[in-house]
């Protein structure tokens, strides 16, 4: 997604005849960078370093880079998220594909607020679907302001790495899904990525992407205490559970998955099977208990390999020339 970034610089810049497999997901609170194995798909180097603005990025991304032994020029694929930034599912009739860029463009027009003019849009076509007969293309339509994607470019460039797409956290995450939890005994499943400001809920009906919705996280002020239990490794023991001031800062966030998932269910016509959590809140001890019972659910925690469920979006965008989903 964002893949016109080409038009960003000159196109020779952005294309390396060696294609490094680097994802490095640009969160709110941190950067988290994976490298990983062509052959294996499994990580070869990861980390991650806090930021709060455009100087600590680069900064950032440059003491990972050293730290973790990245290749100077290595080619990256780079996870956007945020308030601005805008993903929305969409479905339009089948056309030739010369048509469909102009087409997806007036689309947006009714999703996307502000002047397009100052807004990079993109899209993924999810599955070709017939809908009362007329072929048809269920889509994920993305935009960000331009300002803050020229930034972001500039910061990551700035840090040595070569940037070969911007894209959105939904895709990252179905491609992470698709490679650690894609199971045809489990038909129907979701994947939720808890972040510090961000949620994301994406569903799947088979291997297809089917739904997917941006949440919002309680604000800064209420998470800070929470987001210190995410960082104390067996503060709380799954025995002991979810704290109960954990409890009442997740309400109106329990409420909203809720609606989400009923939602999806009620017009996809499927009961999930299980619900995936990943992202830092993940670390959360008990958080899987909490919303297995909330939720009336089974709730797995990302643990793929052991690895940190923080790292699953770095993960997704590292196997971006490796896997299609």
């Amino acid at each position: 997604m964002f893949a016109k970034i080409a038009k960003l610089q000159p196109v020779q810049r952005l294309f390396a005849k060696k294609i490094q497999h680097v994802g490095l997901d640009i969160g709110s609170a941190n950067i988290k960078l994976m490298e990983v194995c062509a052959e294996t798909k499994a990580p070869l180097r990861y980390g991650s370093e806090p930021t709060n603005d455009a100087q600590s990025l680069t900064a950032g991304i440059e003491k990972l880079v050293e730290a973790k032994g990245v290749e100077q020029g290595s080619t990256v694929h780079v996870g956007i998220s945020g308030k601005a930034v805008v993903s929305r599912q969409i479905r339009m009739p089948q056309m030739p594909v010369e048509e469909l860029d102009q087409a997806v463009f007036f689309e947006a027009e009714k999703y996307i607020p502000g002047n397009l003019k100052n807004m990079f849009i993109d899209y993924a076509i999810i599955e070709q679907v017939e809908v009362d007969g007329v072929p048809s293309y269920n889509m994920l339509l993305a935009s960000a302001p331009k300002d803050t994607i020229y930034s972001l470019y500039n910061s990551v460039e700035k840090a040595g790495l070569k940037p070969i797409s911007i894209e959105v956290e939904p895709l990252s995450l179905a491609r992470y899904w698709h490679h650690c939890y894609l199971d045809s005994d489990l038909p129907h499943q979701a994947i939720l990525s808890l972040g510090h400001e961000n949620g994301h809920l994406v569903a799947f009906k088979g291997e297809h992407l089917h739904y997917t919705r941006m949440l919002p996280m309680p604000q800064q002020e209420e998470m800070s205490p929470v987001l210190e239990l995410a960082h104390q490794e067996a503060a709380v023991t799954a025995e002991e559970g979810f704290e109960p001031m954990a409890q009442d800062v997740f309400v109106g966030l329990v409420t909203e998955i809720q609606r989400s998932l009923d939602f999806y269910q009620m017009q996809a016509k499927v009961r999930l099977n299980r619900l995936i959590i990943t992202g830092g809140m993940a670390n959360i001890p008990g958080i899987d208990n909490y919303l297995e019972t909330e939720l009336k659910l089974p709730v797995l925690v990302d643990s793929y390999n052991d690895m940190d469920p923080k790292y699953s979006i770095a993960k997704g965008l590292a196997l971006r020339e490796l896997l299609e989903i």
